[in-house]
């Protein structure tokens, strides 16, 4: 959702699903091109389509490194939320939503994100236009 967004923002908005070709779409935003790129943050890309079909279609039989996927979705939602948050021209800081109940799950382990960066208000989230 973050990246329909996004190219939304940037007049580029598309019916397409497939989170590749959207980034691809993106050309020239800074941190598509780092999420198509990027080895690491390529196959997390290249495979969340088919971990989200997998599950989806009820087959999550299958081995996921659950810690590791934790982390890099960490990585990429803090991202895009900032690109996101450039691109709208916010000068003020607008946190991240997370509810009370997900709130230390959430934080635990969380290289990006910290306290000060979320709130359990979803209101406080919605940036709006400079």
């Amino acid at each position: 959702m973050f990246v329909k967004a996004i190219l939304t923002l940037d007049h580029r908005s598309t019916d397409i699903h497939y989170l590749q070709k959207l980034l691809a779409r993106g050309k020239g935003i800074p941190y598509f091109s780092e999420l198509l790129t990027n080895p690491k943050l390529s196959y997390f890309i290249e495979n969340l389509n088919l971990v989200h079909a997998k599950m989806r279609f009820g087959e999550a039989g299958f081995g996921v490194k659950q810690q590791e996927l934790i982390q890099v979705l960490d990585e990429v939602a803090f991202n895009l939320n900032k690109t996101y948050l450039n691109m709208m021209k916010c000068k003020d800081a607008h946190p991240f939503y997370v509810p009370d109940a997900l709130k230390e799950s959430f934080l635990h382990d969380n290289k990006f994100f910290r306290d000060n960066d979320i709130s359990n208000n979803v209101m406080d989230s919605i940036p709006q236009p400079t």
